[in-house]
């Protein structure tokens, strides 16, 4: 969602490329972080459900 608005943002001049780079870094940092988090929330779901 971020880079669709990113995207639309930089073609209509609303924001420049240093921010849309700024923008792109930030969507793959959380989007990192948001999959190790649930990787990890759902190996410890399995192992306690396990017990």
């Amino acid at each position: 969602m971020g880079l669709v608005v990113a995207s639309i943002g930089l073609s209509s001049g609303l924001i420049t490329m240093g921010d849309f780079g700024v923008i792109i870094l930030m969507v793959l940092i959380t989007t990192i972080i948001g999959a190790v988090a649930y990787r990890r929330e759902a190996c410890r779901f399995r192992s306690v459900r396990a017990r």
